[in-house]
């Protein structure tokens, strides 16, 4: 089997690259304005912003450009208004996806254990949602 992690590699420094340099020439930006000018899908825009501002290289500014689609967060290079310090990058889908799932398990894993006559800790929430 061949290994195919430094192609990968490659061309997430080029796609990088791209968004910084479109950052760099264009200023602030929306995932979909940098989408159009690398020519990226919004995916990898998306993608490629979590890396870079896990790195410190840019940041989600506090500004918000409302469009016909809805708003949009815009991404500056730097560390933004925080003194130099690093924001914390946004939560990945996969990251997301695999806390909603382990939140599933334990309320499973709560609801399983439940014996009729004792106390059930969903009994309150149940109703409130009836």
């Amino acid at each position: 089997m061949q290994n195919t992690t430094p192609m990968k590699t490659g061309k997430r420094r080029d796609s990088n690259k791209l968004v910084l340099e479109a950052l760099g020439m264009a200023g602030p930006q929306t995932i979909t304005e940098l989408a159009a000018a690398t020519k990226l899908t919004k995916s990898s825009v998306r993608d490629v912003l979590e890396r870079l501002a896990g790195e410190g290289l840019l940041h989600k500014t506090t500004e918000i450009r409302v469009s016909v689609h809805g708003r949009a967060h815009i991404f500056a290079l730097g560390h933004g208004e925080g003194g130099g310090e690093a924001h914390e990058p946004m939560m990945a889908v996969r990251e997301r996806t695999k806390a909603i799932q382990e939140t599933s398990r334990t309320i499973d894993n709560l609801r399983g254990s439940y014996l009729p006559g004792m106390f059930d800790p969903f009994r309150v929430l149940r109703a409130q949602v009836s």
